[in-house]
């Protein structure tokens, strides 16, 4: 299991034996989210972004340009895609390829105007989110 913390995030195997595996990336990690396939591990963090690492080597993931706080995420059904709130729209990071979103532009889900986006959820079987605003609507 992972946990977020303040530099980073810490892997914990409580059935092996050895140390815990540290993360690190400076900031206020807050929460914590593995891919579907555990090749990659995302953080939120305070600072308005999420945090990734690509696991089996380490590469560091930036997804930013938050206008707030990124406080729900969600993986796809396959784990082709990660959502997340703390913008106008649902922000929906590509993970399909070895590297996932590195180099790649996110798609918006969902924008409406000035209301933000504070919760997804995505369909368990069908590439289909939904997407809660701070108005009350949920739009799927």
């Amino acid at each position: 299991f992972g946990v977020a913390r303040y530099n980073g995030a810490t892997l914990h195997f409580p059935a092996a034996e050895g140390k815990p595996v540290e993360l690190e990336w400076a900031g206020a990690h807050t929460g914590i989210t593995f891919s579907p396939d555990g090749a990659f591990l995302v953080t939120t963090m305070q600072e308005n972004a999420l945090h990734g690492w690509k696991l089996a080597d380490g590469k560091h993931m930036r997804m930013t340009g938050y206008p707030g706080k990124v406080k729900s995420l969600s993986w796809s059904v396959k784990g082709k895609w990660l959502a997340s709130s703390g913008a106008p729209a649902a922000i929906v990071w590509p993970f399909s390829g070895k590297d996932g979103p590195m180099g790649k532009a996110p798609l918006e889900l969902g924008t409406r105007g000035n209301a933000m986006v504070t919760a997804v959820a995505c369909h368990p079987s069908q590439d289909v989110v939904a997407v809660g605003y701070d108005d009350g609507m949920v739009m799927a």
